[in-house]
């Protein structure tokens, strides 16, 4: 696998991004020694390592129920990665484990490509997926996604990107907010019920700034931002436990997935902030629809803005 691994940047704001997966490797604010963000040392160590670290996953994020969608009136099955029951990031081979190509970069930016083949993974039509990281003033992150295809099928892409503000130590001491009513309930093998459930009740609730660990609760849940891709918005606030770093994710996306990292290499090492369609949508009259179809492009943006904060 060539090792490609390009770093953008001002002097307020960095970010080394690479081929495998178009992951987000490492973000670096000016002052701060460590990374931001989870990555591991060479390229060479994601595909051994797992976890989807920083990598754009899809051609569907997160879980399709039982491996099935029905697109166009035909019922698909798709590759049952997890547990050999339900799909997961688009199955074994989905875009979080692909060689994404550079197809255009700058002091600033970078834009990477890949393209999908008709049935991989029991998807239909070719889809050819596009990832630009920019650094833009004051510290922000924007990463725009966008996708194409020549036949009816899914598509929900979704940065993966694990964040620890304090570089080391369990990342759920991080404070959060998130401006959500609701998150998607969830059975046992965390796909979707169908039913919403209020934040309180699920013990979920970050309408107010807290620490994550404070709530006891396991986090890998989709909160519920709206039922339609909008325009771009704050949507949700970590703030580091010690460092003093803070950041803001802002989205055109109708849900944000938060996962506590549970299971990486090292436990609750960084905080997943994924946002992206709802998970199991196809399954789930009333979920924001994420078919595409020929003619039609799929663009989400979503921006990370990085800030010094005052210690709560």
């Amino acid at each position: 696998m060539a090792a490609v691994r390009v770093t953008i940047g001002d002097e307020t704001l960095s970010a080394s991004i690479i081929g495998y997966g178009a992951a987000l490797q490492a973000v670096r604010l000016a002052g701060t020694a460590h990374s931001l963000c989870v990555g591991y040392p060479s390229v060479e160590d994601y595909p051994k390592r797992g976890g989807c670290a920083g990598a754009i996953v899809g051609r569907v994020a997160n879980r399709l129920g039982h491996g099935r969608a029905v697109i166009g009136g035909t019922e698909y099955r798709i590759d049952r990665n997890e547990g050999a029951k339900h799909t997961l990031h688009g199955g074994k081979d989905g875009l979080g484990q692909r060689v994404w190509q550079v197809v255009e970069t700058g002091e600033h930016f970078v834009t990477l490509e890949v393209q999908d083949p008709d049935g991989a993974n029991g998807f239909p039509g070719t889809l050819t997926a596009r990832a630009r990281y920019e650094i833009r003033p004051g510290g922000i992150l924007r990463l725009t996604l966008e996708a194409r295809t020549d036949a009816p099928t899914l598509c929900n892409l979704a940065p993966h990107p694990y964040f620890n503000l304090d570089g080391d130590g369990d990342a759920r001491r991080q404070s959060l907010w998130v401006d959500a009513e609701t998150v998607l309930a969830v059975d046992a093998d965390t796909v979707p019920t169908g039913a919403h459930l209020a934040v309180a009740d699920a013990g979920l609730d970050h309408r107010e700034a807290r620490p994550i660990i404070e709530s006891g609760a396991a986090y890998d849940h989709n909160y519920c931002l709206s039922t339609d891709r909008v325009a771009l918005r704050p949507v949700a606030r970590l703030v580091g436990a010690r460092s003093g770093v803070a950041m803001e994710v802002r989205t055109t996306e109708p849900g944000l997935q938060i996962y506590d990292g549970a299971g990486l290499d090292t436990p609750y090492a960084g905080i997943a902030m994924e946002p992206q369609g709802w998970p199991d949508a196809p399954n789930h009259a009333g979920f924001p629809d994420i078919t595409l179809r020929p003619g039609d492009v799929s663009r989400q943006v979503t921006e990370f803005a990085f800030s010094r904060s005052i210690l709560e």
